[in-house]
């Protein structure tokens, strides 16, 4: 046996105290199969630390295969597992307690993270493949010769199968100042996508939409419009989607009268107009994600409409957000005394489910 400072020599009377131990306990199959199996770290009485895997045990002797040393044959008698991954619980020695193994990290799944969200959509039924996202906004300024307050909310409902994409929102925006109505807005859509085979491997769909929407303060009582056309998704990736679209909306609006320009009520008036239409997302890392939608709307010559909307969604968790949402019309056929021209600002907090 070659001569190294770890070897030692175990008397007869500890093996057979160690062994008849053992077999009262019914630990023999264990002891012999588990050390042979597990990496563990022995100590000598003199502190000298090997570390291995024990790939015998027999005649006193433990075998141990280390990285560094080869295969090392250490006398048992003389020393103490301080380590063993097929012990239970803990090894004690020299007073101190060393834990048998290292303690299991758990990962958790997205879904574990947040119990509340999944039993709220639980408690809803909502599809797996079905998004939620609800906003209020509450807001209040006050200046010289100036007292404004303003309330704005909206619901986000998308589905999306293979094959159609589904989407429905509504929203509104009321806002005073100094007691005079400045904004107040309702609009409220439906529309779905419904792609030429799988969308993976066709990027071109049909539109339907349907949308109902309402101005007090731009006289516009009621405006009923429905949407027909084709599209494609020009650029998806993970972060960046690029979809364009045109086609045919019939449009029915009923404006109010406007006694201070002397304008009686026209009562309700049909166009139809031809569209182009866009919509831009963009993830800005984890957190941020910016959507752009606009169409471009044409009758005639002299009569166009745009209507851009931007919102930029900043998520405080996974589920709550702080968004910033900007809208701009331009319409040629606004009644006579009001702006052809709208633009309107919201922050609100969001919810997603």
């Amino acid at each position: 046996m070659t001569t190294r400072p770890f070897y030692f020599q175990m008397s007869v009377s500890l093996r057979g105290l160690v062994a008849t131990i053992a077999l009262s306990m019914g630990w023999i199959p264990f002891y012999t199969t588990a050390l042979s199996q597990t990496l563990v770290t022995l100590q000598s009485d003199s502190g000298e630390v090997l570390k291995g895997e024990i790939i015998k045990h027999a005649d006193g002797l433990i075998t141990i295969k280390s990285s560094i040393f080869g295969e090392v044959k250490v006398s048992e008698d003389k020393v103490k597992i301080l380590e063993d991954s097929s012990t239970p619980a803990k090894v004690e020695h020299v007073g101190t307690i060393v834990p048998a193994k290292a303690p299991k990290v758990a990962i958790s799944s997205p879904a574990a993270s947040h119990p509340a969200k999944d039993q709220t959509r639980n408690w809803l039924h909502l599809p797996k493949n079905m998004e939620v996202h609800a906003g209020f906004g509450l807001g209040f300024m006050e200046g010289h010769m100036t007292k404004a307050r303003n309330y704005s909310g909206s619901l986000e409902v998308a589905y999306d199968t293979e094959r159609y994409k589904s989407l429905f929102d509504t929203s509104f925006q009321y806002g005073k100042a100094n007691n005079q109505l400045i904004t107040d807005t309702h609009n409220t859509s439906a529309r779905t996508y419904r792609y030429f085979g799988k969308t993976k491997i066709s990027p071109y769909y049909a539109k339907l939409k349907i949308e109902h929407s309402g101005d007090e303060v731009h006289l516009v009582d009621r405006q009923t419009e429905l949407y027909t056309g084709l599209g494609v998704d020009l650029y998806q990736s993970k972060n960046i989607s690029f979809h364009v679209g045109a086609g045919y909306v019939s449009e029915w609006e009923d404006f109010a009268a406007n006694p201070a320009f002397a304008v009686p009520d026209p009562g309700a008036i049909q166009r139809n107009k031809a569209y182009l239409h866009e919509t831009l997302a963009i993830n800005i890392g984890s957190r941020t994600q910016l959507h752009h939608e606009g169409y471009f709307m044409v009758e005639d010559i002299d009569e166009r409409e745009i209507r851009l909307k931007t919102g930029l969604k900043y998520k405080l968790t996974s589920h709550l957000s702080l968004d910033l949402n900007h809208t701009y019309t331009f319409d040629d056929t606004s009644p006579l005394g009001i702006d052809k021209d709208v633009s309107q600002v919201n922050l609100q907090f969001g919810y997603s489910l």
